[in-house]
């Protein structure tokens, strides 16, 4: 899958500063890199993460999100096709 990074500003600084950080979160285990789906929790690095709280539509699966187990916290929503970044 290729990633496509959409930025409405007219400043290619803007790009270049998002698409660093998006590749040191995947450097840094935080990200998937094939979907940027999240590995491990940014509030305490734990990998211990559970899918919870799915929401459906007439289609099917519309949002869900990803909780890590051990401090408790939301780690990201995916919403329609794509996670929240």
């Amino acid at each position: 899958m290729k990633i496509h990074i959409v930025n409405n500003s007219n400043s290619n600084n803007d790009n270049e500063s998002f698409e660093s950080y998006l590749n040191s979160q995947i450097e840094q285990g935080y990200l998937d890199k094939k979907d940027l789906s999240p590995l491990k929790c940014h509030h305490c690095d734990s990998e211990n993460l559970e899918d919870k709280n799915f929401s459906y539509e007439n289609l099917g699966l519309i949002s869900y999100e990803r909780w890590c187990n051990d401090c408790g916290k939301r780690v990201n929503t995916w919403d329609y096709g794509c996670w929240g970044v």
